[in-house]
């Protein structure tokens, strides 16, 4: 996805003579293509950094929670769910929505 924003940048890089031949028959020195290298070597970065992080974090001491820790998250985690708005409003249409199914006859 191309950016809206442009910055014009010069470059000056020294470079084997054979590896400047080599891009430019491969048609490796538009502007082009060079921004498409710099992306995938980004996006390469980022994906190196996450698993590095993954690896990292997989390393790290784990206790396993007790059962009454497991139920007081799920516990938590649902009376989190029961008052969040959207929740609440799409659960509400929803009971509209059967209960104009009801008054019309309508059977699930």
């Amino acid at each position: 996805m191309a950016e809206k924003a442009m910055a014009h940048v010069v470059l000056i890089v020294s470079l084997p003579a054979s590896l400047v031949r080599q891009a430019a028959a491969q048609g490796l020195r538009t502007a082009d293509m060079l921004e498409a290298l710099l992306r995938a070597e980004v996006q390469h970065r980022r994906v190196v950094h996450f698993f590095e992080t993954a690896h990292r974090l997989a390393a790290l001491p784990r206790t396993p929670l007790a059962e009454a820790e497991v139920q007081a998250e799920i516990h938590d985690a649902r009376a989190e769910w029961r008052v969040t708005p959207v929740r609440s409003e799409l659960v509400a249409s929803f009971r509209y929505a059967d209960a104009s199914h009801m008054d019309h006859g309508v059977s699930q």
